[in-house]
Formats: C-alpha cells, sequence, structure tokens
C-alpha cells in the first residue's frame, strides 16, 4: 500500500512540474509596415531566393542577424516577395535594413565533404559568386518609416 502511495505521489509531482514551469518570454511584437517588391536575376524573375534582413545601421559581416524575430521573405515564381517579422508578409517594424540573399540555383542537395576539408557549396549554390550573400557585400538598403508601405520595386540581381 505504502508502494502505491508512492508511486501516486510521484506521478502526480511528474504531471504537476511541467505546468508550472515558464516557456521563454512573448516576443514583443512592434508595429509593422509592409515591404514588398520584384526580384531578377539576369533579367528574369526568379523563385524561392531567399532575401534575409540586417539593420543597416550595424551590420554584421555573416548571416546572423540580432533580431528577437527574423524577418526574411522568400520570392515565388514571378519573382515577387513580401517581407515578415512575426508571420509570413506581416511586413516590417521601423528601421533601415540592408538585404542579404541566397538563392541555390534550384540545386537543393547537402553540402559537399572530400575528407577533412570544410564542406563545399554544391556547384548551382554559387549562383551569386557570394555577392549577396553577407549583408556587408549587400548594396541592397532601404528604410521603412512608421505606416507607409514601401515598394522596393524590381531588384535585379547579376548570377555572375
Amino acid at each position: 500500500m505504502l508502494k502505491r502511495a508512492v508511486l501516486m505521489l510521484l506521478m502526480l509531482q511528474l504531471t504537476v512540474v511541467p505546468g508550472c514551469s515558464k516557456g521563454p518570454p512573448p516576443i514583443e511584437k512592434k508595429p509593422t509596415s509592409p515591404v514588398s517588391g520584384v526580384l531578377h536575376i539576369d533579367g528574369k524573375p526568379t523563385a524561392s531566393v531567399q532575401l534575409y534582413l540586417h539593420p543597416a545601421d550595424n551590420a554584421p559581416s555573416d548571416q546572423s542577424t540580432p533580431f528577437t524575430a527574423s524577418p526574411s521573405a522568400v520570392t515565388d515564381d514571378a519573382g515577387k516577395f513580401a517581407f515578415g517579422t512575426y508571420d509570413s508578409g506581416d511586413g516590417l517594424p521601423e528601421g533601415s535594413y540592408v538585404i542579404s540573399s541566397y538563392w541555390d540555383g534550384g540545386v537543393v542537395q547537402p553540402l559537399i565533404r572530400d575528407n577533412d576539408d570544410p564542406p563545399k557549396l554544391p556547384a548551382g549554390a554559387e549562383k551569386f559568386n557570394r555577392q549577396y550573400g553577407s549583408p556587408a557585400a549587400s548594396k541592397i538598403k532601404f528604410t521603412v518609416e512608421p505606416g507607409k508601405p514601401v515598394d522596393l520595386g524590381v531588384l535585379d540581381l547579376k548570377s555572375k
């Protein structure tokens, strides 16, 4: 009987304790404004290009971003995109931004490893010759003002 009571007490603790723990604090959602555009590569609308945003006044030299949310967009078949911060296409908080991008050229493959050499991207993944992948190298900058939609127009990137 004592074993049964101890077992019941342990089971009760396991069900109560997880309910008391706190998760991560909620993200403070700032007001956003729509930001959209069309992306061309070598003059043609291109699908599946991933666009990432970084603060323009303090752009990191790599792909990391200091946002609590990760503002991004992906182009559709017509090259159209709409940035989202908290949800897909919901826009961006006010501020100045720089865009970095990644395009695998339609090649979806894992990284290639040769023995102990560092991993290499598949040939198709180097379509931009690394000229847009870093916010420090990107020249695509814009500013969002509160309540004002931003149309970036057509961004024509070069693959070579």
